[in-house]
């Protein structure tokens, strides 16, 4: 299988996921990288295994994107701590806030 990153082709035996992809690139990728970007004209988390040839791109977690899904997946798991707590919490749906401080 073969995996175009950045104009360099690497070849791969078998199935691999996006982290593994990353991390043969280079270890310090795939400790600042949070998802991966416009795999088939979608993204796709960092456990997604890759099964055919295609180009990647991985989103940096100090991007302002990479921010974006910070924000949103943290908010799932306060959520979801909030309702193991207090079960009969009502969670809402929000757009992500760019300042965390809420008075």
């Amino acid at each position: 299988m073969l995996v175009k990153y950045n104009g360099e082709n690497k070849e791969y035996d078998s199935n691999i996921n996006m982290f593994e992809i990353a991390k043969g690139i280079s270890n310090s990728l795939a400790k600042k990288i949070c998802w991966s970007k416009k795999l088939m004209e979608k993204n796709v988390d960092m456990s997604y295994v890759l099964d055919h040839d295609a180009e990647v791109e991985f989103i940096d977690i100090d991007s302002p994107e990479g921010e974006d899904i910070v924000r949103h997946s943290t908010a799932h798991l306060m959520a979801q701590a909030v309702l193991r707590l207090y079960p009969e919490t009502k969670v809402t749906i929000g757009p992500v806030i760019e300042k965390w401080i809420l008075l």
